[in-house]
């Protein structure tokens, strides 16, 4: 049952704290409001002398006697103890005009969504008057309105055989209309069947999806470079970039996939997961130095109707706009510029300086001393830390166009994630490396804080250095068997899987892939999504899964008891499990997470199979 709790505030307009049941496959996801101080009314009032609080919209200060109020204030919006009367209480939800509008976690009104553009009203709840505001209400992956990008990849990628795909899954009973356009034009229209799963083709994108040439590149800002994905109900939507890794008897050699964002859980508040570039040097038959460079980038996608205002301190050397946007800039720079709707910038690292035995990390890969070939690690190229905020909600992408993992060791990749709102951050995390099960491969974290004095710890078996960050500070950890990572504060975990050449001989499948991991805290009990059907054993390709349950949790795989070698970590259970190409369904009574991997020859790709994003407080 859906249950409101309203307060009048004109004829005009009204503001409401939504509290909901189950949504889909989503467990509850509240509401964070603060909770106002509501004593039982004068008689037998009691509080801590001199200290404030509210009583309803009342905000006082507490007598010295332990039992008056004073410097009372009434409060139009809400009222908060610490900072006294605000314009309105986190979690709420109004209508203006035919806007509905969601009070966000800093009292300030932001738009959810234009009901109008759906053909339905702004009901009384705050929330549009259809299925999509039952989905607004709560706070997770499953929407209506989503902005898909086909991100940077390399310039080496067939783009006449392998296509950017988005995928969407219907988890209701009713059939859903999906549209997408790009700015003012309609690109596709398709209908998904109930409980069904479409795959939708759309064409790279000029100027976004392969503007950056190797060794000589700028940054790259493309109005209309992303695509609207809007739906008549609540779907899940993820994209492939590419899709495929087999065509045609051709491979892509470069792949990664991200879950998509829907526009109502989007944030202002980011910290980049990239990479650090590529930066190679070799001889060539003349004996001349040949060199080899490709860099990681922070993608930013405007989405709302008004112009949208960012602000980056950059944790790397960033390259120049190709337009003016903004200059190179050194590490710890900041960059302004603006974002309209659909507009994607593409912040990428700068050229670092030609690689050799001079720079200060240089992998030498030459067993003849006269010959130079190696790799640099250039630590001042990589936007990993970067503090990314907006005065609007953006859509924010971590990546690189083709990256070795570790910086000295093939094949490159393409990479690509989603990058969760801080504020939906949390402390909990298990995982394992991303791999053939017959493999002892290891793979890479970053650990990255939002907040100072942020402690971390990772069991077991793993010591680390520096176990406390600061704001924008982060580790990279190297592991090689299943691991939980624990946090005194928020943090954000990004996994990467290594190039197949990490051993000798060179693994028969996977390279370098980037997800960011879902923490335990917004885990969900249903899940719904695709693996490419080209990741078969016939072309040398396999899916699987990481699960994270509680111990001994009954789990169903496609309809089926999920029967898998459970490890423990930390308080739960882990476990990979192959699974064949196609759309599948995870349920479970209790939370559990689920993250998607695929490995094929020089090629992979990873992203969380879904996940809540509750505002988690600190």
């Amino acid at each position: 049952m859906r249950r409101l709790a309203c307060l009048l505030l004109s004829l005009a307009t009204s503001a409401c704290v939504v509290d909901d049941g189950p949504l889909l496959p989503s467990r509850d996801a509240g509401t964070d409001a603060p909770q106002p101080d509501t004593g039982p009314g004068d008689a037998g009032f009691a509080c801590e002398p001199d200290a404030p609080g509210c009583f309803g919209y009342v905000h006082y200060v507490c007598g010295a006697d332990g039992h008056s109020r004073t410097d009372e204030e009434l409060c139009e919006g809400g009222c908060d103890p610490a900072t006294g009367c605000i314009e309105c209480v986190p979690g709420s939800f109004r209508c203006d005009g035919d806007v509905s509008m969601r009070c966000d976690e800093e009292h300030r009104w932001l738009p959810v969504r234009d009901c109008s553009e759906w053909d339905v009203a702004c009901g009384g709840s705050g929330l549009c008057d259809d299925a999509c505001g039952l989905a607004e209400a709560v706070r997770s992956n499953v929407g209506c309105e989503y902005w898909a990008v086909p991100l940077a990849n390399t310039l080496e990628l067939d783009r006449d055989v392998f296509d950017f795909r988005v995928v969407v899954a219907n988890p209701s009973a009713a059939p859903a209309d999906v549209t997408i356009t790009r700015g003012a034009r309609l690109i596709a229209r398709e209908r998904v069947a109930p409980g069904g799963l479409t795959e939708i083709p759309l064409p790279w994108v000029d100027g976004v999806s392969f503007p950056i040439e190797p060794n000589d590149w700028e940054s790259v800002t493309t109005a209309d470079g992303a695509y609207r994905v809007m739906s008549s109900r609540p779907v899940i939507v993820s994209q492939f970039n590419p899709f495929h890794y087999a065509r045609l008897t051709r491979n892509s050699f470069s792949n990664d996939a991200s879950l998509l964002l829907p526009s109502h859980v989007l944030g202002r508040d980011h910290v980049a997961a990239s990479y650090v570039p590529i930066s190679t040097v070799g001889t060539n038959f003349d004996g001349e130095r040949v060199y080899h460079r490709a860099p990681g980038y922070v993608a930013l996608v405007g989405t709302s109707s008004e112009p949208t205002n960012v602000e980056i301190v950059v944790g790397a050397h960033v390259a120049a706009d190709s337009g003016g946007r903004w200059p190179e800039t050194p590490r710890g720079g900041t960059i302004r510029f603006t974002l309209a709707r659909g507009e994607v910038a593409q912040v990428a690292a700068a050229v670092p300086p030609d690689c050799g035995p001079e720079r200060p990390v240089f992998s030498n890969a030459s067993p003849e001393p006269e010959i130079v070939a190696g790799a640099c690690r250039e630590d001042e190229y990589d936007l990993t830390g970067s503090r990314v905020t907006s005065d609007r909600p953006i859509s924010v992408f971590g990546g690189h166009v083709c990256a070795f993992v570790p910086f000295d060791v093939g094949m490159c990749d393409h990479l690509e994630t989603t990058l969760a709102p801080v504020e939906t951050w949390g402390r909990s995390y298990q995982t394992m490396p991303m791999r053939d099960p017959d493999t002892d491969v290891p793979n890479t974290l970053r650990i990255i804080a939002a907040h100072d004095g942020t402690e971390i710890t990772i069991a077991p078996d793993v010591r680390l250095e520096d176990a406390s960050l600061d704001a924008g500070e982060w580790i990279e950890v190297t592991f090689d068997h299943p691991v939980s990572i624990t946090a005194s504060l928020p943090i954000q975990v990004v996994q990467l899987s290594v190039g197949q050449m990490i051993t000798d001989p060179p693994l028969e499948r996977g390279d370098p892939s980037m997800t960011h991991l879902v923490p335990t805290e917004q885990f969900r009990r249903d899940y719904v999504f695709v693996t490419p059907s080209s990741y078969t054993p016939v072309v040398n390709g396999q899916s699987y899964l990481v699960i994270s349950r509680e111990p001994n949790e009954p789990i169903t795989l496609d309809g089926r008891a999920l029967e898998a070698t459970w490890t423990t970590v930390g308080e739960r259970e882990i476990a990979t499990v192959p699974v064949p190409g196609g759309t599948h369904e995870v349920r479970a009574a209790t939370p559990v997470g689920v993250m998607v991997y695929g490995l094929g020859l020089y090629t992979s790709y990873a992203y969380p199979a879904g996940l809540d994003l509750r505002v988690i407080p600190i």
